[in-house]
């Protein structure tokens, strides 16, 4: 999914990922255009890969076919 550009719900109109002296997380998702938030990042994990975390929720819009793919995807790499 890498340079793709998924529509989905967010269900937030507070909070953003904000602070410094996080080495080992990155940004893995940004939002492009509107961002609900005012935050750029969308989506954080662990450097390993193996924690991921979004400020959007896929969940809600499962007839969607990117949100699940979202959910193939770790279920692969779990």
């Amino acid at each position: 999914m890498e340079d793709s550009v998924l529509t989905f719900p967010a269900a937030h109109r507070f909070g953003k990922y904000v602070g410094s002296g996080l080495s080992n997380v990155q940004a893995v998702m940004t939002y492009k255009g509107f961002s609900p938030n005012g935050g750029n990042i969308a989506a954080i994990c662990s450097e390993d890969g193996l924690i991921f975390g979004t400020m959007d929720h896929p969940e809600r819009q499962l007839d969607n076919e990117q949100c699940v793919q979202l959910y193939r995807n770790a279920l692969k790499a779990a």
